[in-house]
């Protein structure tokens, strides 16, 4: 294809993907990041996942601890898993 430009897009989500409706994780909390446009990066168990930026305040003190974190009917919810 001569004289064609072809060029990749990329977004920084692009090693992430938004926790579907219906879904949930659970494990060690690694991590947990703001990245924008209302979303978190959480690395749990070393499975990285975006969710909405309202588990950020719940999330960051849980850094260490087994949690979990569901997106069902349009909620999202996190809590540590009790031992």
């Amino acid at each position: 294809m001569s004289g064609s430009v072809v060029t990749a897009v990329t977004n920084s989500f692009s090693f992430s993907e938004i926790l579907p409706p219906g879904h949930r994780f659970w494990g060690i909390l690694e991590a947990v990041e703001p990245v924008g446009e209302g979303l978190i990066r959480a690395r749990v168990s070393g499975k990285e996942s975006l969710v909405d930026e309202s588990l950020l305040e719940i999330l960051r003190p849980l850094v260490g601890q087994q949690v979990e974190i569901c997106h069902a009917k349009g909620c999202w919810a996190a809590g540590r898993v009790p031992a």
